[in-house]
């Protein structure tokens, strides 16, 4: 299946989602409890799965996770200094946005994207990323909010950091993705077979993890209308969709990845944003339209800067 087919299969399956609950077809909050039951169930069984097979003693991950977030810790500066000097906005707005304009939306999207571009090995190298994205980025935006709050005057003492990090750990901990990781991982070193009925039910919930993903991220998308603040989420969107990858792109080159890496760093790279950045917004009380904006121009301006960035990783590599 050609690179144009397989986004517009994959799109029109988050088309599906968001017009099933424009229509009213499915009730409202069942794109919440989709989205969880996906991200709690199937995604978990799907990483698992992948980890718990994967051959780590042929990836050489340090280049991947350097190329990659390279490009996620530049793209986060250039935003937060836009948002803090070009539209004046304080230090906790520069921490979302920064959020927003580096965050992939690596599992509702990702996930589905790459396995249908480059099949079980691509899922193989995205799981790396995948297992130390969700903590590094929670772990920074938490520690970043801290120091934002005390720069706006909102707080007068710093957080201890050990506490600070003790209470980022206790939720990573508890978090269904992480602990799809960890299993897996851990199972891959053991000398056991899982039995057969579990190893068959874990396949059919890793197998419906990338359809029920893309529905749910339309359904979810639905609950995002355009709102204030838009000169600022578009300008995330073109730091996203444009700048992040060309440099994933760049540090693709230069940390020499092969092939299959590069293409995958430059493909997550250029994913829309995810939900997070906008979670974090209503958790850190600010910066909540410019998250949810950029999170729904960047899905829809998505498929064709995906389509670009994927004919360059292609030409270059």
């Amino acid at each position: 299946m050609g690179i144009v087919n397989t986004l517009a299969l994959v799109f029109s399956l988050v088309a599906i989602g968001y017009l099933l609950a424009w229509r009213g077809i499915l009730r409202e909050g069942a794109g919440e409890a989709l989205g969880d039951f996906v991200v709690a169930v199937a995604i978990p069984a799907l990483l698992f799965r992948t980890l718990s097979q994967v051959d780590l003693g042929s990836v050489k991950p340090l280049g991947l996770w350097a190329a990659y977030f390279s490009s996620i810790l530049l793209t986060w500066v250039v935003a937060t200094l836009i948002i803090r000097r070009g539209f004046h906005r304080d230090a906790r707005s520069g921490v979302v946005a920064g959020l927003s304009a580096s965050f992939s939306n690596l599992l509702l999207l990702g996930l589905p994207v790459i396995f249908a571009l480059f099949g079980q090995a691509g899922t193989e190298t995205l799981s790396l990323i995948l297992a130390i994205h969700l903590p590094i980025m929670m772990t920074s935006s938490v520690i970043l909010n801290e120091r934002a709050e005390i720069l706006d005057g909102l707080r007068e003492q710093q957080t201890s950091l050990v506490i600070t990090l003790r209470r980022v750990l206790i939720s990573l901990a508890s978090n269904p993705l992480i602990l799809g990781i960890l299993a897996g991982v851990i199972w891959r070193f053991l000398p056991f077979e899982l039995p057969g009925f579990v190893s068959e039910l874990i396949d059919r919930l890793a197998a419906v993890a990338g359809t029920l993903a893309l529905i749910s991220l339309g359904l979810s998308l639905r609950r995002f209308g355009i709102a204030r603040n838009v000169p600022q989420a578009a300008t995330m969107t073109t730091l996203k969709l444009l700048l992040m990858p060309a440099l994933a792109t760049l540090a693709s080159l230069a940390f020499g990845l092969s092939e299959l890496q590069a293409h995958i760093v430059i493909v997550a790279a250029a994913m829309p944003t995810g939900i997070n950045p906008y979670l974090l917004a209503t958790r850190f009380g600010t910066g909540e339209a410019v998250a949810s904006n950029t999170l729904l121009l960047s899905t829809l301006v998505g498929p064709l800067t995906l389509l670009f960035w994927s004919y360059v990783a292609r030409t270059l590599f």
